[in-house]
């Protein structure tokens, strides 16, 4: 079993309606899976603040222990327990 700690930044937090989460699942999880699990826990308003919930990158830097994932193996990044996973919302506009 593997336990992750997920930190709400900015806006995120009021979607989720807290600054974090501790959230239990199987072993060799990836952050993608992960989303999956965020997205059933807090709802439509939360997934659509990432327009893509099968690409969050486009709306949020995600950090798995204050490394950002694209230096990791990105969307595939498998979580070990006690992982911090931040999100920290970016904004841009088109």
């Amino acid at each position: 079993m593997t336990e992750v700690r997920v930190v709400f930044i900015g806006p995120l937090k009021g979607l989720a309606g807290k600054s974090n989460v501790v959230i239990k699942f199987k072993d060799n999880t990836s952050v993608k899976t992960l989303f999956y699990n965020l997205e059933s826990m807090f709802g439509e308003e939360f997934k659509h603040f990432f327009i893509d919930i099968d690409d969050p990158r486009m709306n949020a830097l995600i950090l798995v222990n204050g490394i950002e994932i694209s230096l990791l193996q990105d969307l595939n990044t498998k979580l070990q327990n006690q992982d911090v996973i931040t999100l920290i919302p970016v904004t841009h506009s088109g």
